[in-house]
Order: structure tokens, then sequence, then C-alpha cells
């Protein structure tokens, strides 16, 4: 595989884009962002879930002398 170009000292402009979507950096990069950001929107919804139904298990009577005697032996 080659790219046909004897000699790589002249203005790149000249030979066109060098990689694909050239000029879609920022799009790029916002889409990044954003699906950075909702993945900690989904991931913080799941972990509330979890803690939730942690601390409703623990609310329990008697359920925290369990698992602390659990821990314990």
């Amino acid at each position: 595989m080659t790219t046909g170009i004897e000699s790589w000292n002249v203005d790149l402009m000249s030979i066109g884009p060098m990689y694909p979507l050239v000029g879609s950096e920022l799009l790029l990069a916002i889409l990044g962002v954003l699906s950075w950001l909702v993945w900690h929107v989904i991931q913080a919804r799941a972990e509330n879930k979890e803690v939730a139904a942690e601390q409703a298990e623990y609310a329990k009577p008697g359920a925290l002398a369990k698992a602390l005697e659990r821990d314990q032996a």
C-alpha cells in the first residue's frame, strides 16, 4: 500500500485531506463529551437505585445485626 507521494516536503494543503472526516473534529468532540455525561447520569442512577435497595434491606428490623454477625464469624 502506497500513498503515491514521492516527497513529503511539500505544502500538505495542496495534497488534500490527510485523514477521513476532516473538519468534523469539533462535532466528534462534542458527541464524545455528551456521551460521557450521559454515561455518568445513567451510572449515577443505577448506583443510587442499588444503594436504595441496600438501605431498604438493612432498614428491616434485625437485618443489620444479622449482617454484623455474619461479618464477625
